[in-house]
């Protein structure tokens, strides 16, 4: 940085890039840079994200940096719902999705739920899963989720039970 405080902005750039033809670009959002002189020295030394081509102390091209569109990941929804049911077990879990980590889940293996059910595996524990997942949610500060259902999936029995007993306890299904 010391070498560029000391020499200007037409000695480095004459340096580097060979002289060649290049018209100017006026682009309104930057400042005039033949307006004082050293103005191109403040600008770029201020501003190294700036690109820039010379072919004389005199013309000078600005390109401006790209626009970039803003980041999928802001319209995504964060928390996902995923149920599983096996032949013996209900079990569902709230996934966030930026991170691809658990955010909350329960289970019908869980050995402090399972005294308290008839059935591990029936429409009844999994209304249980349910409300219990959802009162795990509202503790962790998630007031929303989206659903996501399995190909084979239907929005009957089971799945019905866990995604209703969730919205009783106060989730809100996106």
């Amino acid at each position: 940085m010391a070498v560029l405080q000391h020499r200007s902005m037409t000695d480095i750039t004459s340096s580097i890039i060979p002289p060649m033809r290049f018209t100017t670009k006026v682009f309104p959002n930057f400042p005039r840079l033949n307006a004082a002189p050293g103005a191109a020295d403040r600008y770029f030394l201020s501003c190294p994200s700036a690109r820039f081509l010379s072919s004389s102390a005199t013309t000078i091209m600005v390109i401006p940096p790209p626009v970039r569109p803003p980041r999928i990941i802001n319209y995504l929804k964060p928390y996902v719902l995923r149920m599983h049911f096996s032949n013996k077990y209900v079990s569902t879990q709230v996934v966030h999705t930026p991170t691809a980590t658990v955010a909350a889940s329960a289970s019908s293996k869980e050995k402090l739920l399972r005294p308290t059910m008839e059935s591990t595996r029936d429409v009844a524990a999994a209304s249980k899963i349910g409300k219990i997942l959802g009162e795990r949610l509202l503790l962790k500060g998630i007031p929303a989720v989206s659903v996501f259902l399995k190909r084979e999936q239907k929005y009957h029995g089971k799945v019905k039970a866990v995604i209703d007993s969730v919205r009783d306890a106060g989730v809100k299904l996106l």
